[in-house]
């Protein structure tokens, strides 16, 4: 599922996490830039735990090298991360904490 209608991530994982709990799937795959993946992974766990969705979330960054600038960005990967970790910050309230989001992984 491809959602390009959504105008932030809480929305792209409310929308995406609806459907899939409509249909019944039991695992979702959710990728993403590496800089941006922790904050949209995070995001996605607590929409799924306010949906009551159980099914498995399978976390896979596109890898991309700390220097390299990804196309239409002005900055580099290493930039980028940092501030999504601001992010973090500023939106917590829609995301699961970070040591709930690693005890998920393990």
């Amino acid at each position: 599922i491809v959602d390009s209608s959504s105008k932030n991530t809480k929305e792209q994982a409310e929308h995406v996490l609806k459907i899939v709990n409509d249909h019944k799937w039991s695992s979702l795959i959710l990728v993403g830039t590496s800089y941006y993946q922790p904050r949209a992974f995070l995001t996605f766990l607590k929409q799924a735990e306010k949906i009551g969705w159980d099914g498995k979330i399978i976390n896979q960054p596109l890898a991309l090298s700390w220097d390299e600038k990804p196309s239409g960005r002005g900055k580099i990967t290493r930039l980028l991360f940092e501030e999504e970790f601001e992010k973090m910050s500023r939106y917590s309230r829609d995301l699961v904490p970070i040591d709930r989001g690693i005890k998920y992984l393990c």
